[in-house]
């Protein structure tokens, strides 16, 4: 996992609940016009914080989509820059159809083609494990008092079914050693995104 990919997914995660309250006007000159500055320093703010969310939220809607298609799945995760062929989006219709509905996406793939594909595999990981804690929500309690509980071989060891989990899913374990407190985070992102779309 890239420290770019970490950087985006970490700020995603980390802010996809913040809302940017605007500050009111205040009497003079000077104060008013450090409170403009302040308004647009916020905005510009709120602004990289939506499109970030939007980002990761579009890259988990995109994980969907390779789960439903799992050839182009394949192709695409041998060799990323497929994604951005011509000749293979012509050949795969659904996937030409779906990039034209992200156009975000689309963007952020051809720039970075290998780059996302990393970014789709660590959420498609962090799914994966998102799933397992909401079938134990024991262990999701106690990891998210305490993410570095994950790495813990004193806790894995009390935890046999936990461990054995993580050794049949090596991925999600990798991904989760390297930062558990970002994967969590991302875990629960996850868990907000599948609720929303559950009632839509």
């Amino acid at each position: 996992m890239s420290t770019r990919v970490t950087k985006i997914l970490g700020v995603a995660v980390l802010c996809s609940a913040v809302t940017v309250p605007l500050m009111g006007a205040s009497s003079g000159s000077t104060a008013t016009t450090t409170t403009k500055a302040d308004r647009l320093a916020r905005l510009q703010a709120s602004s990289k914080v939506r499109l970030h969310r939007e980002l990761l939220f579009a890259v988990i809607d995109f994980d969907v989509f390779l789960k439903a298609n799992p050839n182009i799945a394949k192709a695409i995760s041998t060799n990323p820059t497929l994604i951005t062929s011509k000749g293979y989006l012509a050949a795969n219709p659904a996937l030409s159809a779906w990039l034209k509905a992200h156009p975000q996406i689309a963007r952020e793939i051809e720039k970075h083609p290998e780059r996302f594909m990393s970014m789709a595999a660590l959420v498609s990981a962090a799914e994966t494990f998102e799933a397992y804690l909401a079938a134990n929500p024991s262990f999701a309690d106690m990891l998210k008092t305490n993410p570095q509980l994950a790495i813990s071989k004193a806790f894995l060891a009390k935890y046999p079914a936990l461990s054995g989990w993580l050794a049949a899913n090596p991925d999600v374990a990798q991904d989760l050693a390297k930062n558990p407190k970002l994967f969590l985070k991302l875990t629960v992102a996850i868990s907000r995104y599948n609720a929303v779309n559950s009632k839509s």
